[in-house]
């Protein structure tokens, strides 16, 4: 459209109304920008979890499941930037998904953590705005899926995430310090409500010890050019551990920590019970208090008392970061309520459990010619660890071998060796359960 003289604008009204057209298209590339809506639903056959934006998702995805225990998604055309959160759907499948700004500072990072062997997909959603995480045994072909999706859309309901994601103001990331602090500890663990069919598997609660800024023992020289930590190595164990688990027809594994990260003691303990655990190992790797010849594994089970030997007590006050303060310090409310009462005899038949657990585990090692000729004497021993102090369930410690014997560690740090140790750990497991319940059917691996 031409405009005559007599009709064009003034300069003042053709400015503002520049004006507003930036600020509404620089409101518009904002909200772009940013994630607008998530939720999820719980189907028989799958759990699905959307995502929608404002403009076609662009995605990449990671896959730790099978070494970690969760898989990532980055969301990367987002850049709003969003405080730390995590979700638990209460969905058997999937214990929780955590959100947050990506650590490069660019998009939006999804981490889920799937329970048991389970399998994920992603699949466009309604339009190029919208996209599905799809998770489902590794049986469910995606035809299947694709068949839940589209015959159920309305018979399940699609649960929101309770407020949306607050955006914050973006800060450029700063670069690393010398001194990286450490990182913040998990929020307590959700109890997960696992349905019938879960229930029939055994859940085994694994624990690595340490982790973050407790660096557990060191080992005695450097191999391969570098100092190993317990901290790491014992992760290594867990994980090799879970994947056992996980592939077996009667069991299923839940870890205290999937990363390098420090969780409390007594954060252990609470996650282990507030999951309904049926069995609680927690794996480290030995320490001697100079430098010596001992070398071996050994097994604990709580005990109602400190240790009585000097060897002991260095013992305990590494793995408890300090010596635990006796049952009359007020400064230990956990370990008072739990020598009180009911739960002092609940313990005490856990303990009893606990020391079953020990011997059955002590049987599945001494088939490795290895574990059977080093060992310490007696193999099975009670102690005051920590997290030992567990009612729910029965709880035992491993010490693998000793970091502080210049030739054990190098077995300590040997794949094969962790691999190793981990199918007799599973076996003493499956051991433990034959013999306390009639219905277990064990499953062993050679």
């Amino acid at each position: 459209m031409r405009i005559s003289r007599k009709h064009k604008i003034p300069c003042f009204v053709f400015c503002g109304i520049c004006a507003l057209c930036f600020l509404g298209l620089t409101s518009l590339r904002a909200f772009a920008e940013s994630l607008s809506n998530l939720r999820w639903e719980s189907l028989p056959q799958a759990f699905i979890f959307h995502v929608s934006a404002a403009t076609p998702i662009r995605y990449v995805t990671e896959d730790f499941i099978d070494k970690e225990g969760f898989c990532i998604v980055d969301i990367l055309n987002v850049t709003q930037t969003y405080e730390t959160r995590s979700i638990f759907p209460e969905d058997s499948r999937i214990y929780k998904i955590e959100i947050a700004t990506n650590p490069n500072g660019r998009g939006v990072r999804m981490k889920f953590f799937p329970r048991g062997n389970l399998s994920y997909c992603i699949a466009a959603g309604d339009s190029p705005k919208a996209m599905k995480i799809i998770f489902s045994a590794p049986h469910d072909s995606s035809e299947n899926i694709k068949t839940v999706i589209t015959d159920n859309p309305v018979k399940t309901p699609i649960t929101p995430v309770l407020p949306r994601l607050t955006p914050r103001a973006f800060t450029p990331p700063s670069p690393p310090s010398i001194s990286t602090p450490a990182p913040t500890p998990p929020p307590p663990a959700k109890p997960i409500y696992r349905d019938a069919e879960s229930k029939k598997r055994k859940l085994i609660i694994i624990d690595p010890g340490h982790g973050g800024k407790s660096l557990g023992a060191r080992t005695a020289k450097k191999i391969k050019g570098k100092h190993y930590w317990e901290k790491d190595l014992v992760l290594s164990y867990a994980q090799k551990l879970k994947y056992l688990i996980d592939k077996s027809p009667n069991l299923t594994a839940l870890m205290t920590r999937n990363s390098d990260v420090y969780v409390s003691l007594g954060d252990r303990v609470d996650f282990a019970q507030k999951n309904e655990g049926d069995y609680f190992v927690s794996i480290h790797l030995n320490d001697a208090p100079k430098p010596s010849s001992a070398r071996g594994i050994e097994f604990f089970h709580w005990a109602d008392t400190g240790a009585t030997s000097a060897a002991m007590r260095y013992l305990e006050s590494l793995e408890n970061d300090q010596v635990l303060p006796k049952v009359s310090s007020s400064q230990d409310e956990r370990l008072k309520k739990i020598l009180t009462g009911m739960l002092k005899d609940a313990l005490e038949e856990k303990k009893i459990l606990s020391t079953g657990a020990c011997e059955s585990m002590w049987q599945s090692f001494q088939k490795n010619s290895y574990h059977r000729t080093h060992h310490r004497t007696p193999p099975v021993k009670s102690a005051r660890f920590a997290v030992l102090a567990n009612y729910a369930m029965p709880a035992i410690l491993i010490e693998v071998g000793f970091m502080s014997n210049s030739k054990e560690c190098e077995y300590l740090i040997s794949d094969s060796f962790q691999w190793t140790t981990a199918r007799l750990i599973y076996n003493g497991i499956q051991h433990y359960f034959a013999q306390e319940d009639a219905n277990f059917s064990p499953n062993y691996l050679n």
